[in-house]
């Protein structure tokens, strides 16, 4: 049986300054390479045959970190990118959300959603929402 480990980039610049990143980057935080230091020592006991991340420098770092333990190297994918986020990835998260979801133009999550998977046509996307 084939087991998945996912791990979410850490903490970046961006993220502490409130900036949205979307396909932009930005360099981890000192707290961003304590959390994945964590997430390394939290892993190096299990078995992992392979590593792969996106090829945004975000997740190439906190990838190469994990992956010291275990003698692998990352394998960038430019299709495990965070979507394209377009002038929006300069903007402030707040101002995003100042109207809930209308900064796309939707009313709801699961237009949000489906304006999402149409966007991304042939791609997996996964989504997540805040109870």
């Amino acid at each position: 049986m084939i087991k998945i480990i996912l791990i979410r980039h850490v903490q970046t610049t961006k993220n502490k300054e409130g900036f949205a990143q979307g396909h932009g980057d930005s360099n981890l935080t000192p707290e961003g390479i304590i959390q994945t230091k964590r997430t390394r020592d939290f892993l190096k006991n299990k078995h992992i045959d392979a590593i792969f991340c996106s090829s945004l420098g975000r997740a190439v770092k906190t990838a190469t970190i994990i992956a010291t333990p275990h003698n692998l190297t990352p394998i960038p994918k430019d299709d495990l990118r965070e979507i394209n986020w377009g002038g929006w990835s300069t903007l402030p998260v707040k101002n995003l959300l100042k109207n809930g979801n209308n900064f796309m133009n939707v009313k709801n999550q699961k237009e949000f959603q489906k304006r999402l998977s149409d966007h991304q046509k042939g791609r997996i996307v996964m989504t997540m929402q805040k109870e």
